[in-house]
């Protein structure tokens, strides 16, 4: 980091402060949708684990990309800054937000699939119906 100008370090900075908060917003999203999905604590575990793995080669690859792989204290310092940010001003409104659409969509999604077995039990009753007017109409073909 002594070889970059303090430009491209103040760059660096402000790059690592938004995936901070993006990393944040990226936590209350899939939060907000294990909550309205109501998924397993185990799924939600799982998940958590996979997105901080990613979270953290994203960090690391931009660290490489933007710094030359160089690790410096004020790298960590804009990431928990952003993070901290996000969630002590941010996280509530975005959140409420993120459970309202997402109620939203279940709503819809479950809307469509009650169509769905509407539709199919309606085309299965005239499957039914079909079947026993052919099944009537041949004994009272073969009886003649």
């Amino acid at each position: 980091m002594f070889g970059l100008p303090v430009e491209q370090q103040l760059m660096v900075f402000l790059y690592f402060y938004a995936a901070g908060l993006i990393t944040g917003l990226v936590f209350d999203f899939f939060k907000a949708f294990a909550k309205v999905f109501n998924f397993s604590k185990r799924i939600v575990f799982f998940l958590d684990l996979i997105l901080c793995l990613l979270a953290s080669f994203i960090v690391y690859y931009v660290l490489f990309l933007l710094n030359y792989g160089e690790v410096r204290l004020f790298v960590f310092l804009a990431l928990l800054s952003g993070l901290l940010f996000y969630y002590l001003i941010i996280s509530g409104f975005i959140y409420r937000n993120l459970l309202v659409i997402f109620r939203a969509l279940r709503s819809i999604i479950y809307k469509i699939l009650k169509l769905f077995n509407i539709l199919q039990d309606f085309i299965l009753s005239i499957t039914n119906y079909l079947g026993q007017r052919i099944t009537t109409y041949k004994a009272l073909r073969g009886k003649k």
